[in-house]
């Protein structure tokens, strides 16, 4: 829900367009077109998918406050 929260603000701030929470289903999307994220520490790829809380639960506790500036740079757009 809170993608499409973030999606749907970013989305009415440069269209002037709102989107009701309730328009956006992500089930039947076809894989393609889903957001692809990458962990990548100083230049380095560590791993990547598509799920984010997987990826943030994984290297949790090798992140340490890298999440918070992750979650603040997804956040703010």
């Amino acid at each position: 829900m809170a993608n499409q929260k973030l999606l749907g603000n970013r989305l009415r701030k440069l269209t002037s367009e709102a989107i009701p929470l309730n328009a956006w289903s992500f089930e039947g999307m076809t894989h393609h077109l889903k957001m692809n994220f990458r962990v990548i520490d100083e230049g380095q790829l560590f791993d990547y998918g598509r799920d984010l809380k997987k990826l943030q639960a994984k290297h949790v506790t090798k992140a340490g406050e890298g999440k918070n500036k992750i979650e603040a740079i997804i956040r703010n757009g």
